[in-house]
């Protein structure tokens, strides 16, 4: 049968690429995991040096605009 060994090429072709596939996109997801967990603990660290009653970090209230002249 001369159909089955090109076709048994394609199929060990095919798997190999799909090998390597799998392989980047582990260490695509092990790199961004790691990103994420420096971005965490700098963000825990930056928190850490906020005082604990300013959520956003300001200490002076946030000024309202000027209402303006005139009825709406």
């Amino acid at each position: 049968m001369p159909v089955v060994e090109p076709l048994s090429g394609l199929i060990a072709q095919a798997f190999k690429r799909l090998s390597v596939e799998r392989d980047m996109l582990a260490t695509l997801d092990r790199s961004a995991c790691a990103r994420l967990a420096t971005c965490r603990a700098v963000r825990a660290q930056r928190d850490a040096l906020m005082p604990h009653g300013d959520v956003r970090g300001h200490h002076d209230a946030v000024p309202h605009a000027p209402s303006m002249p005139g009825a709406v």
